[in-house]
């Protein structure tokens, strides 16, 4: 799964390269973090955590703002009009962001537990390391399938 979405955010940024200049195509992908905001947002409010401070809110406010403006020449509002979605290029990258996001999240879900969900550990710290051991396997096998 982690292979193919690998691949698949490659291959559709790549296709948004054909049809848009690096100086308008890379501010626009960096607007991935702001889809993976969202999908962090859905596990962070199954695991009752906390989601978002104002801050961080602010930053990706910002970001958003400063990806989207070469894509849409300088003008915001453009993004309501349907033939800027339209765009070949803009639907490459959000489906290539998208798939990173997907990625790093499955990556985030293998590789994150809290400490409660650990279980109990022995005095010298065996149990902590095989469970470190077979996190680390399972994402491998996961990202590789």
């Amino acid at each position: 799964v982690g292979g193919a979405m690998n691949f698949l955010h490659y291959y559709f940024l790549l296709k948004a390269f054909e049809g848009a200049p690096s100086t308008v195509l890379l501010p626009l992908v960096q607007v991935a973090s702001v889809s993976v905001l969202l999908g962090s947002a859905v596990i962070s409010m199954l695991r009752h955590e906390t989601w978002i401070t104002p801050t961080h809110a602010l930053a990706y406010s910002l970001m958003f703002v400063g990806g989207v403006l070469p894509a849409c020449g300088g003008h915001l509002a453009a993004l309501l009009q349907p033939t800027f979605w339209r765009q070949a290029f803009v639907m490459c990258a959000i489906l290539a962001e998208f798939a990173l996001g997907l990625h790093d999240l499955m990556l985030s879900g293998c590789a994150y537990h809290s400490g409660a969900a650990s279980g109990g550990t022995a005095a010298d710290g065996s149990a902590a390391a095989d469970e470190s051991d077979s996190d680390s396997y399972e994402y491998f096998v996961w990202s590789r399938i």
